[in-house]
């Protein structure tokens, strides 16, 4: 119930990238089990070319979040906001 940050923000979103939450829910899974199912971790571009991002509230989760995807993807996520 208490779990308003997406909805939030998916508003501000006009081109969301479906592929990283959908591994962030696979590597969640190795970890946590079938509750990964429960994480709405988003990501998303704005009309202004700024990245948007929602993570779960654990800890644990964001630094999976972090150092699985996000350090690898960034300068590639960057590079692609550039071209524009």
């Amino acid at each position: 119930k208490k779990d308003m940050t997406v909805d939030s923000v998916r508003p501000l979103i006009a081109k969301e990238l479906p592929g990283f939450g959908e591994l962030f829910r696979t590597l969640s899974m190795k970890e946590i089990g079938t509750a990964a199912i429960m994480t709405r971790a988003t990501l998303g571009v704005s009309e202004r070319q700024k990245l948007i991002c929602c993570l779960p509230g654990s800890a644990k989760a964001v630094k999976l979040a972090l150092e699985a995807i996000l350090v690898n993807e960034l300068k590639h996520l960057i590079w692609e906001l550039k071209r524009y």
